[in-house]
C-alpha cells in the first residue's frame, strides 16, 4: 500500500482505534494506550498495554470487529496486546517451587506399557 492510499485510511483507521480503546477500557480500566506508524507491515499500530497475566485476551476482544477491516475494507490498522513491565519484572523475581526430578527407570517404563 502505498503511503498516499495509507494517509487516506487514517480518519477511518483513527475512529475505529476509539471504538477499539473504548472496548477495551470497558474490561480493562486502566489500560495504557499507545497508537504509532509501524512498517512490518507498514501501517498504524494500536498497542494496549494491561496489568494482566494474560495480555492475549485482549485480542479475544477487539479480533472480531479488526479482522473485517483488514480483510474486507484492506485498512492497515494492527493490534499489540502487551502487559506491564512491572508484572513481568514481579513474575520473573517471584520464587517458584523446585519440582524434584524424577526418572523412571527402564524396568518401570516396561511394566507400565505392559
Amino acid at each position: 500500500m502505498s503511503r498516499k492510499q495509507q494517509d487516506s485510511h487514517v480518519p477511518r483507521i483513527m475512529g475505529v482505534v476509539t471504538e477499539l480503546e473504548e472496548i477495551i477500557a470497558q474490561q480493562y480500566p486502566t489500560v495504557m494506550f499507545e497508537v504509532f506508524e509501524g512498517e512490518d507491515p507498514p501501517g498504524i499500530y494500536l498497542r494496549a498495554t494491561v496489568d494482566s497475566e494474560d495480555p492475549d485476551q485482549l485480542m479475544g476482544l477487539v479480533i472480531d470487529r479488526l479482522l473485517p477491516l483488514q480483510v474486507e475494507e484492506r485498512l492497515p490498522l494492527y493490534f499489540i496486546a502487551a502487559r506491564r513491565n512491572t508484572r513481568a519484572l514481579a513474575e520473573i523475581h517471584t520464587p517458584h517451587p523446585i519440582r524434584p526430578n524424577v526418572s523412571v527407570s527402564t524396568s518401570q517404563r516396561e511394566t507400565s506399557a505392559r
